[in-house]
């Protein structure tokens, strides 16, 4: 190898390291970034100063749309509410007509009532009331099984 080929290796297994550039560019970038990470005024100010009404904008369009979500929330929560009422009530009145029937074509058993006041009572409370009645059957047969004869 020569004086030349020994300063500028360009091949062999392990390369020399590269030689960096005489400003630190880089450098530069990185405190740039960090002011802006650090200080975010400065951030607002600079988008401000290269597109003015940025800010006003930017919170405008943020208000517009926050107003809107907040009136969707709202109506769906309202559609939501009666739709569960009218549920409610129609399911009363279902059972409540079919209780009548029963009793008075006397074809009403024991049975027959419990199972709709079951379904009632589930029908009005979801799936909490039907984890709890069968939490309460559960509880009755393990009652009955610990009991002596």
């Amino acid at each position: 190898m020569t004086d030349a080929e020994d300063q500028n290796p360009s091949t062999g297994e392990v390369l020399g390291p590269e030689q960096a550039s005489d400003g630190p560019v880089g450098d530069n970038y990185i405190a740039l970034i960090s002011q802006y990470t650090e200080r975010p005024d400065l951030l607002l100010e600079t988008l401000e100063k290269n597109d003015p009404g940025f800010i006003k904008r930017m919170n405008a369009k943020a208000e517009e749309r926050s107003e809107r979500m907040s009136e969707a929330r709202f109506r769906f929560g309202g559609i939501q509410a009666y739709s569960s009422l009218a549920v409610s009530v129609i399911a009363a009145l279902v059972l409540l007509g079919l209780t009548v029937y029963m009793v008075v074509n006397e074809i009403a058993s024991f049975w027959a009532i419990i199972a709709l006041i079951v379904f009632y009572a589930v029908s009005q409370s979801g799936p909490s009331g039907f984890f709890e009645l069968c939490r309460g059957i559960a509880d009755f047969f393990r009652r009955n099984d610990r009991k002596p004869d």
